[in-house]
């Protein structure tokens, strides 16, 4: 670019970056970052959370916080972007108090948490087994007017329950989605199939799923097969679980072969 008179600016360098920290090249994309002001362009926010993004994801937390400290002084505030960023790998690094004290800091400096940052909060809660601590969070911030809860919110405490709890409790915040208008998606149900899978054995998450259908569509019962050949069934990751566990290593009766079938051929859409 440089030798056809087209110099790069802070927007070439920044997808530069992004993309060697998307493949692991996190020492090149700092590299990058140097020879940006040889060509006398200037980081941006956007810029810095590349490289935050990247350096995170691979656990160099030192680094990462070097990188923050370089961009306070140099004048640049951070932005949701930057703490959400900063506060998922706090969180992927299992630094779950380190987390809390970090969005204080973003609180009074007068950066509004958005549906990112609660979701999380809620699911760094889950993989440390605190479910009940992710619910009250969850109904606290509900409660004070100051987010309502998505589909992602209730996928990960349900994945929480699932892995910490127990099938009984899956099902009883199951229903709760369902009666709070919660329609569920794709990971919804692969949530569920590996936690039927490990509590069911072989041929019931096939029985349960198909319960669990028919109480939501009246007509789901008579049409199961049309539903499951129209792509209206459980995602495709939900049947390789189910296949990987060794289903047809067990005796079947010719009805959930059939069943499970019709899954396999369906497509990925979640439930109607």
């Amino acid at each position: 670019m440089a030798l056809e008179n087209c110099p790069p600016n802070t927007i070439t360098f920044n997808t530069f970056i992004k993309g060697l920290c998307g493949c692991g090249r996190e020492d090149w994309a700092m590299k990058v970052l140097d020879q940006m002001k040889q060509y006398r362009c200037k980081p941006n926010i956007t810029t810095y959370n590349e490289l935050l993004d990247g350096l995170l994801k691979v656990n160099r937390l030192k680094e990462a916080f070097e990188l923050v400290m370089d961009i306070e002084e140099s004048g640049i505030e951070l932005n949701i972007v930057s703490y959400n960023t900063i506060l998922h790998g706090f969180c992927h690094a299992g630094m779950l108090d380190e987390a809390f004290k970090f969005m204080g800091k973003m609180l009074v400096g007068g950066t509004k948490p958005d549906a990112i940052t609660f979701n999380i909060l809620i699911y760094a809660y889950c993989r440390q087994g605190k479910v009940g601590d992710a619910i009250q969070l969850l109904d606290r911030i509900r409660a004070r007017g100051e987010w309502n809860p998505d589909i992602i919110s209730y996928n990960s405490i349900l994945w929480g329950i699932c892995n910490w709890i127990g099938l009984e409790e899956a099902f009883h915040f199951l229903q709760k989605m369902l009666n709070e208008g919660f329609r569920p998606n794709n990971a919804t149900w692969n949530v569920l199939v590996r936690c039927f899978f490990s509590n069911l054995g072989h041929l019931g998450p096939v029985y349960v799923l198909d319960e669990i259908m028919a109480r939501k569509s009246p007509c789901w019962a008579s049409n199961r097969h049309n539903h499951y050949r129209e792509g209206r069934g459980t995602t495709s990751s939900s049947f390789n679980h189910l296949i990987h566990g060794k289903f047809f290593s067990s005796s079947m009766t010719q009805q959930p072969l059939c069943d499970l079938c019709g899954m396999v051929a369906a497509g990925t859409d979640s439930v109607a």
